[in-house]
């Protein structure tokens, strides 16, 4: 299987990932399609989150995946795979960035977003039978007039003074998602090893919120797993697991 072996693009379209929804809805598209544009007028964030890109300066796609024998508890895999793709891209591509995974789909460089991640499921007796992975990565992008999530955004080009052309780095980033998806196939748990070291509050505290009791935590990650769940140690040393779905971190 290779990625991007069929590349659909588009000038502009309301949103790749819906248009990848659409595709599997209606055809048979092989594994490792690919929808890119050059501008989408809605595209989604997490939750009710918008993603605002100019067009012709950033990559916009989604890939189309249908991984072998992945149950839905183990979902946060797919996460993790798009989440450690961008972050090697980053790093073997601007080397002085220092890349960060904001859990759950957020990759923040020297506290900006600098990219987010949009996983959509199809799900079968309780597996997955294909994923609608959508990217969205800033990187020649000059203007940024929002915050996303509390943070201002940036692009790559920005933070490290080095313009990449975008066909050139969407080659590039679909070579980092073939070696972790490979990687995901074989042992999950292998990702949630590697994004430990990547994580925001990895050796450094954090402040997280219940999103329903709005209760309020300052941790440190000691350990990520591919369901989602995370072990955490608070300021006063108490160890405990908390579900990543229902806390989000506020700084």
């Amino acid at each position: 299987m290779k990625i991007g072996r069929v590349l659909i693009h588009f000038s502009s379209i309301d949103s790749t990932n819906d248009y990848a929804t659409d595709l599997l809805a209606k055809s048979e598209p092989i594994e490792g399609t690919v929808i890119s544009t050059d501008f989408q007028s809605t595209g989604r964030g997490q939750g009710a989150n918008k993603w605002q890109s100019q067009a012709e300066k950033n990559l916009l796609l989604s890939v189309i995946l249908r991984p072998k024998n992945l149950v839905v508890k183990n979902s946060f895999s797919l996460n993790l795979l798009g989440a450690l793709s961008v972050a090697s891209l980053i790093k073997k591509k601007y080397p002085d960035l220092r890349p960060l995974i904001k859990w759950p789909n957020d990759i923040l460089v020297k506290d900006r977003k600098i990219a987010g991640i949009l996983i959509r499921n199809q799900i079968q007796s309780k597996k997955i039978v294909s994923s609608v992975c959508g990217f969205g990565i800033n990187v020649n992008q000059l203007d940024f007039s929002t915050i996303e999530n509390g943070r201002p955004a940036s692009s790559l080009y920005l933070l490290s003074g080095i313009k990449n052309e975008l066909n050139d780095l969407q080659s590039a980033f679909f070579l980092e998602l073939s070696a972790y998806y490979k990687m995901l196939q074989l042992n999950p748990n292998m990702l949630a090893d590697l994004a430990k070291s990547l994580m925001l509050g990895n050796n450094e505290m954090i402040k997280i919120q219940n999103k329903k009791s709005g209760e309020t935590i300052s941790c440190m990650v000691l350990r990520i797993e591919i369901t989602g769940r995370i072990k955490i140690r608070d300021e006063d040393g108490n160890i405990m697991h908390i579900e990543m779905t229902d806390w989000k971190i506020i700084s």
